[in-house]
């Protein structure tokens, strides 16, 4: 991916500027760790107090403690985005809420923290982003969906419809600004090592849901990275509201 070419030759290039979600720990931890290994300046954001986020400290890699479903707060953080950066070149939408409840005991409270958590806040954090990337008519956005989209399984009803809603609302930007320089895509994930996902998973429930996959196995973050930053790559352009699910179900 290239900027354009400013008319003093020895200005400096501007640093691509990428925002995640989530990132605190686990897989946004490591998502983060593989845009700086590919030259972007990260903002990370997550709910968590920055002193207790994972390995935070490092060079190209700025904090922010925001609750993303919370619309002043994210305007508060583009503002100051827009002041600091003047850009926005990519978003990964990784924060979200995993759940396992049966369709008959799940409350309505329950639901609607799963859809909030997995939904809204990509939507507003999207819809902030959009209006950074618009101006200069180039912007990548890509959310993190769940090969449980693909995988019916009991106890995953819940998710797997919060993470089909958010494919739907990429499809939808997508729609809402074809033609803006801005692309909207998802990236189904099953389990990831090194971030906890399997560590958490009962032997049998793991089990079943590798005997479903053409690729049983758990995910690396090369294997994840490679997807999404295909996504993000300049000459994707023509790839919008689109889905690539890792591990490609029977």
């Amino acid at each position: 991916m290239t900027d354009a070419v400013s008319d003093d030759m020895d200005a400096p290039v501007a640093r691509r500027v990428a925002l995640v979600t989530g990132a605190s720990r686990g897989l946004g931890r490591l998502m983060v760790d593989g845009l700086l290994a590919r030259g972007y300046l990260v903002v990370g954001v997550a709910r968590t107090p920055v002193e207790e986020w994972i390995g935070a400290d490092v060079e190209g890699f700025e904090r922010h403690a925001c609750d993303i479903t919370d619309d002043s707060a994210v305007k508060r953080l583009f503002s100051e985005m827009r002041k600091r950066h003047g850009r926005l070149d990519a978003v990964i939408n990784n924060a979200g809420a995993f759940s396992s409840d049966l369709l008959l005991t799940a409350s309505a409270d329950r639901f609607a923290t799963i859809l909030r958590a997995n939904l809204v806040g990509a939507q507003v954090v999207s819809r902030e982003a959009v209006k950074l990337m618009r101006p200069k008519g180039f912007g990548r956005i890509v959310s993190i969906s769940s090969i449980a989209t693909r995988v019916p399984m009991p106890g995953n009803a819940v998710y797997a419809t919060s993470k089909l809603a958010l494919e739907a609302l990429m499809t939808g930007f997508a729609v809402e600004f074809r033609a803006s320089g801005i692309t909207f895509n998802s990236v189904g994930i099953s389990f990831v090592d090194h971030t906890g996902m399997v560590d958490a998973l009962r032997p049998e429930a793991r089990a079943s849901y590798e005997s479903r996959l053409l690729q049983p196995h758990a995910l690396s973050m090369d294997e994840v990275m490679h997807a999404i930053c295909f996504f993000l790559d300049e000459s994707a352009g023509a790839v919008t509201a689109q889905s690539i699910t890792l591990g490609s179900p029977f």
